[in-house]
């Protein structure tokens, strides 16, 4: 059955829809109810369509919408026409419907309810003007429910949300959601939004996903709040706005977050973490009074949260300011090359954070140990990674270096620091005067590069022991001057080791073991030197510790690496 209004019309109960009915207000038409809803389906009248081209006003009485459905059905409200209600413009329940929406639609309690799910496209407006309830919603939306914004959607009033999806579904928003003066744009609990325009006034959520893409902008007293384990991928800007304490992204425990855009707040913190983790990527900037902010969650003893960091954090009072700081609770910031930090970067009240140097195609450079970076008693280096200490380490750290890591020490060492080595690592070390730090765990693989100490012929090294009982590693010239001095500490499977002086590069490098020859190396007998293949038993080797020593043994094995 199907009918259309073709001219204007007030009534005083509603235009009542059977099961299966379909309504058409016409162009230029309006339709007014003065005591009800103006367009009605009962609770066993599903399957009904509204094709709205005109006005639709049910303003009168308190608790009425424009339209309202209890059984499902569909609306279409085109280019131009309007449906506004006192309470709701569209009101759905009972089964999933559907607005399709080109026009205005407007309420003073919330604008469209689909409350056991459905479809919204909007491309024109559904706004609350002014509203009068302070908890409404301007767009509400069952479980599973979806919503396509390219229009606008529009709340006012104390604490009214713009879209609400109650769990599961999907927002889709490339045009404007916007609850001025108000406390959430969008609230969702496990659903999804993807947003390609602008939101204001904020995002929650709780276990969800929000995608925010790039040149997309949302903004708040608190721009994104993470209620619970939900996760924020931000390729555009996120700013906190509008208070002295306003937040750009706030995360509770098991939250995630990717960074590849900006997110700022100018008075307090871009991020806040309690127990959760953020990743920033190369080229996205985090910015705050603190830029990162990681607290345990309230009472746990859990984690504050792992941060890494490819980007950039930043104190909005630059380098007096503070960049980034565990609070309360035990961190991980794992610092990829290219991370840039301005402010200080503390976990003093934090004492078993650590920091975690990252293995990139690129080599990197960290600064201002014990100035900038306080509180950080471990520095760890990832597998393979290659990293440059530039300034001074002022604190008492220990560096644990992945096995084929490259650390170099541009500057001084003060003492109480110390470096754990694992196999096949490269330690270079500009300072060697300066350097009062403990060598541990040296092993056959690893190499100490003195790079400011040219190699002249004749050098060695060898282990002595300080008037305290420390081991030392002297470098020692041919004429027995010593050149350098490292407190050393042998590994428990060498106590006794001996060592071998090469050059390399313009330094000098040293290395622990005998070690194995190219064919065509030259060796130091006492017939002169001569290649090593060309070696025989009994020949005398000149030997490190002085005199020679002769060839037991010449021939070759075979070892299986696989």
């Amino acid at each position: 059955m199907s009918a259309t209004i073709s001219t204007s019309t007030t009534v005083s109960a509603p235009e009542i829809l059977a099961s299966g009915a379909t309504l058409t207000v016409a162009s230029g038409v309006t339709l007014t109810s003065t005591g009800s809803s103006a367009v009605y389906a009962g609770t066993a009248a599903g399957l009904v369509t509204l094709t709205n081209q005109g006005d639709i006003v049910a303003t009168t009485t308190l608790g009425d919408s424009g339209v309202l459905f209890r059984d499902g059905g569909a609306v279409s409200d085109a280019l131009g026409a309007s449906i506004t209600g006192y309470a709701f413009g569209v009101e759905i329940e009972g089964a999933a419907g559907s607005v399709s929406n080109a026009g205005t639609i407007a309420g003073e309690t919330g604008g469209v309810a689909l409350r056991a799910g459905g479809t919204i496209t909007n491309s024109g407006a559904i706004v609350v003007a002014t509203a009068i309830t302070s908890q409404g919603k301007v767009v509400e939306l069952g479980a599973g429910g979806s919503l396509v914004n390219t229009g606008l959607i529009s709340a006012s009033g104390s604490h009214m949300i713009a879209v609400y999806l109650d769990a599961g579904g999907m927002i889709t928003n490339s045009g404007t959601i916007t609850a001025a003066g108000t406390t959430d744009g969008v609230v969702l609990g496990s659903g999804t939004l993807e947003n390609d325009g602008s939101i204001a006034s904020g995002v929650q959520l709780t276990s969800g996903i929000l995608d925010n893409a790039p040149g997309a902008t949302i903004s708040g007293d608190v721009a994104v709040n993470v209620r619970g384990a939900g996760s924020v991928a931000n390729e555009g800007t996120i700013l906190g706005v509008g208070g002295a304490f306003a937040t750009g992204v706030n995360l509770a425990a098991g939250a995630t977050l990717s960074n590849a855009g900006t997110i700022s707040a100018g008075n307090y913190d871009g991020v806040e973490l309690h127990g959760a983790s953020i990743s920033n990527a190369a080229g996205g900037v985090i910015s705050g009074a603190i830029g990162v902010y990681a607290s345990a969650p309230a009472f746990s003893g859990q984690p504050a949260g792992t941060i890494v960091n490819a980007g950039t954090i930043a104190s909005t009072a630059g380098i007096a300011g503070t960049a980034l700081v565990f609070s309360g609770g035990d961190g991980a910031l794992i610092i990829d090359p290219g991370a840039d930090f301005i402010g200080k970067v503390s976990a003093s009240a934090a004492p078993s954070s650590v920091i975690a140097l990252a293995s990139a195609s690129s080599a990197g450079t960290i600064s201002a140990l014990g100035a900038q970076f306080i509180g950080f008693p471990t520095i760890s280096e990832d597998q393979g990674a290659s990293w440059t200490i530039g300034g001074p380490v002022m604190g008492h750290e220990t560096f644990t270096l992945g096995s084929d890591a490259t650390l170099n020490f541009a500057n001084i060492v003060e003492s109480g620091s110390t470096v754990d080595f694992s196999p096949g690592n490269l330690l270079e070390i500009g300072v060697p005067g300066g350097f009062a730090g403990v060598l541990d765990s040296f092993v056959p693989g690893d190499t100490l590069d003195l790079t400011s100490l040219s190699y002249v012929s004749g050098d060695s090294a060898a282990l002595t022991t300080a008037s305290g009982g420390q081991s030392m590693l002297d470098l020692i010239a041919g004429n027995g001057t010593t050149l350098a001095t490292l407190a050393f500490d042998a590994s428990a499977s060498d106590p006794h080791p001996t060592f071998t002086v090469a050059p390399l590069g313009g330094g000098t490098a040293i290395t622990e073991g005998v070690p194995c020859f190219a064919r065509g190396t030259r060796i130091r007998t006492k017939r002169g030197e001569i290649a090593v293949e060309a070696l025989a038993v009994g020949d005398e080797v000149v030997v490190l510790g002085g005199g020679a020593r002769p060839v037991r043994w010449v021939g070759r094995r075979r070892i299986d690496i696989s």
